[in-house]
C-alpha cells in the first residue's frame, strides 16, 4: 500500500504547475485522496485557494533559484541580530544595520524583478500592485515567524503577507501611546528613566519607533520605485515602437531610392536608344538623297 503524501508533498505538487492549472490539480488531488480514504487531508486540499500571481511567482523563484531567496533570508537574519544588539546600546551594530538594510532592499528588489520575469514568461501581466505585493510579502517573511520564512524558502507560500507596523523588531508599536506622548506639552513629558531596566525599555521603544518610521518610508519608496519603473517601461516601449517605425521608413526609403535609380537609368537608356534611332534614320535619309 502506497504511503499517503504529506501536506508538504501536496503543496510541492500543486505549486509546481502553471498557475492556470492549480485549480484543476487541486480538484484532481482531492478526488484521489477521497478515493484513498484520506478524507481529512482531502478536505484540507479542497479548501486551498489558488495563490495570487505575486505569491505563485515568488514560489517559483524559490524553487528554481533557492540561492537567491536563501541569500535574502540570510541577510534578514543578520539584520534582525544587529537590531537586537542595537537596542541593547551597541553603536557599531546600529551602523551595521544601515548597511544591512540597504543590502536587504537590493536583495528584495532583485528577487521581485526575477519574480516579475517569471510571471511575464508564464503569460501573466505584472502590475504595480503585483510588484508591491511581492516586496511586501518578502519583507513580512523576513520580519515574521520561522515558519513563514521556511515556507518562503521551500516555495510553499499560499497567500500574500504584509508587515504589521514595521519591518523588523520585537513587538508592535503602540500608536495610541505615541499619539498621547505627542500631544503632551513639554513639561508633561515623563521623567528620564533612572534604572538600567527602564533605560533599556526606553531604548527599545525608541528603536521600535524608528523602525516603524523607516518601514513606512521604505513602503513609500517602494511605491515610488514601482511608479518610476512603470514609467521607464512605457518609455522604453515607446522607443522600441519609434525605432520599429524608423526601420520600416528606412526600408521604404531604400526601396523608393532604388526605384528612382532604376527609373533614371531607364530614362537614360531610352534617350540613348532614341539617339541611335535618330542617327540611323538620318543616315538612311542621306543615303536616299544620294541616289
Amino acid at each position: 500500500m502506497a504511503e499517503a503524501p504529506t501536506r508538504d508533498d501536496i503543496l510541492d505538487r500543486l505549486l509546481g504547475v502553471p498557475l492556470d492549472r492549480f485549480v484543476e490539480g487541486r480538484n484532481t488531488m482531492t478526488r484521489e485522496l477521497r478515493s484513498a480514504g484520506e478524507r481529512e487531508t482531502a478536505a484540507w486540499v479542497a479548501s486551498l485557494r489558488r495563490p495570487a500571481p505575486a505569491v505563485w511567482a515568488l514560489d517559483q523563484v524559490a524553487r528554481s533559484e533557492p540561492q537567491r531567496v536563501g541569500w535574502l533570508l540570510d541577510l534578514g537574519g543578520e539584520l534582525r541580530a544587529m537590531q537586537g544588539r542595537a537596542v541593547r546600546g551597541d553603536r557599531d551594530a546600529a551602523v551595521r544595520m544601515q548597511e544591512l538594510g540597504r543590502q536587504v532592499q537590493r536583495a528584495i528588489d532583485d528577487t521581485v524583478r526575477r519574480a516579475g520575469e517569471v510571471l511575464r514568461d508564464a503569460g501573466h501581466g505584472v502590475s504595480t500592485d503585483t510588484v508591491f505585493a511581492m516586496a511586501s510579502t518578502l519583507r513580512a517573511a523576513l520580519a515574521g515567524s520561522d515558519e513563514l520564512r521556511e515556507q518562503l524558502a521551500a516555495g510553499r507560500l499560499l497567500a500574500p503577507e504584509s508587515v504589521p507596523g514595521f519591518g523588523f523588531g520585537d513587538g508592535d508599536v503602540d500608536t495610541d501611546a505615541e499619539a498621547a506622548e505627542d500631544s503632551e506639552p513639554p513639561e508633561a513629558q515623563p521623567k528620564p528613566p533612572t534604572s538600567r531596566a527602564e533605560s533599556e525599555d526606553a531604548a527599545a521603544a525608541a528603536a521600535r519607533q524608528r523602525a516603524a518610521v523607516a518601514a513606512r518610508d521604505a513602503d513609500e519608496a517602494d511605491r515610488e520605485v514601482f511608479r518610476r519603473q512603470r514609467e521607464a517601461e512605457a518609455a522604453q516601449q515607446a522607443v522600441i515602437e519609434v525605432r520599429t517605425r524608423m526601420r520600416a521608413l528606412e526600408q521604404e526609403l531604400s526601396a523608393a531610392e532604388e526605384r528612382a535609380r532604376a527609373s533614371t537609368q531607364a530614362v537614360r537608356d531610352a534617350v540613348q536608344l532614341a539617339r541611335e534611332a535618330r542617327r540611323d534614320a538620318d543616315m538612311a535619309q542621306a543615303a536616299l538623297g544620294g541616289e
